[in-house]
């Protein structure tokens, strides 16, 4: 008799040891799974976030024209200045992006950032293809994500229009 509940406690033993594995092997699929959804939900919400921040860009007013929907270019090359005066306020609004304007239309042959200097130069806005008007990189990051938005671009200097494209990068 002895012999045969030592086998057949083995046999629960052994059973119980299987369900367990399974058990754990479905409960890691699961998580798994889980932490998969709630990443992309997150990039979701990220490239979401990216798109109010494209729209909202253009009504600071430190950037917008006052005549139409548009952005100044005079202002946005002092915004780079301020934005670096303002680290803390500007950290908080935007967080860790890169906010570009880059000149779309009529093409330019460089591709050259716009600073003051090329601002004070002759053939200004044709010596420059982007204006960085903001930049908070992490010293480290996994992913990028680029998100653009068709602008106006006015010159006031020039009393002029041109195409320009809004570009923010989210870094992960």
């Amino acid at each position: 008799m002895t012999k045969k509940g030592q086998m057949e406690m083995q046999e629960t033993i052994l059973v119980i040891f299987i369900v367990s594995v399974i058990f754990a092997l479905l409960i890691f699929v699961y998580y798994t799974y889980v932490i998969k959804d709630i990443e992309n939900s997150g990039n979701e919400l990220s490239e979401q976030e990216a798109l109010v921040q494209l729209a909202s860009i253009t009504k600071y007013p430190e950037l917008r024209c006052e005549i139409s929907n548009c952005v100044d270019m005079l202002k946005a090359i002092s915004f780079k200045i301020i934005s670096d005066r303002n680290k803390d306020y500007y950290l908080r609004t935007f967080g860790q992006k890169k906010i570009i304007i880059e000149q779309v239309y009529p093409e330019v042959k460089t591709d050259e950032e716009c600073t003051p200097i090329n601002f004070n130069q002759f053939d200004y806005p044709n010596n420059c293809k982007f204006w960085v008007l903001y930049e908070e990189v992490p010293p480290k990051y996994t992913a990028k994500q680029v998100t653009s938005i068709p602008i106006s671009l006015f010159f006031p200097e020039r009393d002029e229009y041109r195409l320009g494209r809004l570009n923010i990068e989210v870094y992960r």
